[in-house]
């Protein structure tokens, strides 16, 4: 005669299920804290925004210069790390990772970097 006892197998099973989502939980906060510790991130969103809020303030055919000196320096090999994109401000300054911002400034944008300084014109 066979003895069947399910109640150890249950209790097996939840186990397994809980360690499984405690394993996942803990994945994708490691993750999330080594994507904002790198601080790529953080110069990619930070400069996206000063830019866009630049372009926004600025009226047809005028200029401005911002510093993008910290940017720049954690730039990872990238060529063209800040660009306009349609009406977004893409800034990517490595490999894996990139920010772009939208302006609401209908006119035509231009870009140039030189020197850790970025020359904004609205035409």
């Amino acid at each position: 005669m066979k003895i069947q006892n399910k109640n150890g197998s249950e209790i097996l099973i939840g186990n397994v299920v809980y360690i499984v989502i405690v394993i996942l939980f803990f994945a994708t906060m490691f993750g999330f804290v080594i994507k904002q510790s790198s601080n790529v991130h953080s110069y990619e969103e930070i400069n996206a925004k000063k830019i866009a809020l630049v372009i926004d303030s600025l009226n047809q055919g005028s200029e401005a210069v911002i510093d993008v000196q910290d940017a720049l320096k954690v730039n990872q090999g990238i060529s063209e790390p800040i660009s306009i994109n349609g009406n977004s401000v893409v800034v990517k300054l490595s490999q894996r990772t990139s920010y772009s911002y939208s302006f609401f400034n209908a006119n035509k944008v231009e870009l140039n970097i030189n020197e850790g300084y970025i020359t904004i014109r609205v035409k």
